[in-house]
């Protein structure tokens, strides 16, 4: 896929300015939050999150993230390049690298006039030497960064002083994130839009709930177990890696899955109050929610992010605002990535990405999701130590992943027959043509 340099006249070319009852023209105020490691399908059981931004504007039904993993996913967000080009591939080692960048997100919103703001979680590795703490990245005015993100006995980074947290409740970080997301709005000057990057650490692992919330969903009746690649039985059509899996532990995965939801009612408590504070400003306001990776929980016995497969790659994504149709759902058929985030959120803005990026901006789709899109995405594990997981993958918007691993391996999928990647076609004579066109569509994606 060749990239893209976005040109300087996007602000003026797309109707970007948006009129106040009085006829004045406003830019809109933005607010992207972004959970840590939530499976999508734990969704339904966020109601404020669903009633406040996806009733009120669309759900994707088929958004990926390129690399499944934390730092690399983040700084794909934050400067609209796939992990290879960003350079930060794992999380070692990740803050460094996003502090030696000069240009990202924020920096192309505080140039064309917004007052920025990040609240919680930034890239991993923050706290190492050469990761910057506490000093505030380029670009952002308000800083309000953790430092070895957790829910507990944590500090924050309050642009640059440190703030110490310890182990009562009123500790817990999704609160106390929260609190600082809505001082951020409360106090942002009236005379200017905003954008808000509220990342909370949950629910990623050790899974820990609000007290108030703990032990509410044990014994959910809907269990991860029912998934039917959950444990998969035969897996002689994987990689190498996945056969080398013992069977996950079903009661564990059970216990993890009713502890992730419990960890999100915090957040999606947060949502309204956030939501509020920013409605409460009475500029025009986008909103997206997603999450920056999966957790795959058992599937095809794998209990982890840093995979292909969609239960470490597809998230949620919600987007809401003006001009977005309440109720709109964007089908399985156009793909997204958060590799398109960057250049969404900018297209919003008038604001100018000074750098070349590889994501496209959604803001077509979400004016209409039956244009003809016909995207591939592409998904991608290039660092760690984890050689024989290392891969390059092609989804296709006709339902199609192609995955090559560095060792050799090979995966092919057909996602309209099965959804739940139960069979790998690449062995099979009667696929050479298609497996062929797959691997000549996924190379230029890989430059």
């Amino acid at each position: 896929m060749p990239r893209r340099h976005v040109p300087t006249l996007l602000g003026a070319l797309t109707l970007l300015l948006l009129p106040t009852a009085s006829g004045a023209q406003q830019q809109p105020d933005i607010v992207l939050i972004m959970t840590d490691d939530q499976p999508w399908h734990t969704l339904p059981y966020m109601p404020n999150v669903q009633r406040l931004i996806g009733d009120q504007g669309a759900r994707f039904e088929a958004y990926y993230v390129s690399t499944s993993l934390c730092g690399p996913s983040r700084a794909t967000t934050l400067l609209g390049q796939h992990s290879h080009q960003t350079g930060i591939k794992g999380n070692s080692s990740g803050a460094k690298k996003m502090f030696a960048k000069k240009s990202s997100l924020s920096t192309w919103l505080r140039a064309a006039g917004y007052h920025t703001g990040i609240v919680g979680k930034w890239v991993n590795n923050y706290e190492e030497p050469g990761g910057g703490w506490p000093t505030p990245a380029g670009g952002w005015d308000v800083w309000r960064v953790m430092r070895v993100a957790g829910y507990y006995n944590y500090q924050i980074s309050v642009n640059g002083a440190v703030e110490a947290h310890g182990s009562s409740p009123a500790d817990y970080s999704t609160r106390v994130l929260r609190d600082h997301a809505v001082a951020f709005l409360s106090s942002a000057p009236a005379d200017a839009p905003l954008f808000l990057y509220f990342a909370p650490f949950a629910p990623h692992a050790p899974f820990t709930a609000d007290p108030v919330d703990t032990h509410t969903f044990d014994n959910l009746s809907w269990g991860i177990s029912f998934l039917p690649n959950f444990n998969e039985a035969d897996v002689s059509d994987k990689p190498a890696w996945v056969r080398a899996l013992a069977p996950a532990k079903d009661q564990k995965m059970r216990l993890q899955h009713e502890q992730q939801i419990e960890a999100l009612q915090a957040v999606d408590r947060a949502v309204v109050d956030v939501l509020a504070a920013a409605e409460g400003r009475g500029r025009p306001l986008y909103v997206i929610y997603t999450s920056d990776n999966g957790w795959a929980l058992g599937a095809h016995r794998w209990t982890q992010k840093w995979c292909g497969y969609d239960e470490c790659s597809r998230e949620p994504l919600l987007v809401r605002g003006p001009g977005i149709e309440a109720g709109t759902v964007v089908p399985a058929t156009q793909l997204a990535s958060n590799v398109d985030l960057a250049v969404t959120i900018s297209d919003w803005a008038g604001a100018t990405p000074d750098i070349p990026v590889d994501g496209v901006s959604l803001r077509p789709l979400l004016d209409d999701p039956d244009i003809s899109w016909n995207r591939d995405v592409l998904l991608e594990l290039r660092g760690g130590p984890h050689v024989n997981r290392k891969h390059w993958a092609i989804r296709t918007h006709d339902g199609w992943v192609w995955t090559e691993y560095d060792n050799g391996d090979r995966e092919l999928y057909d996602m309209n027959a099965d959804p739940w990647q139960l069979q790998s076609l690449h062995a099979n004579p009667a696929f050479a043509a298609k497996r062929a066109e797959l691997a000549a569509r996924l190379a230029p994606m890989k430059n």
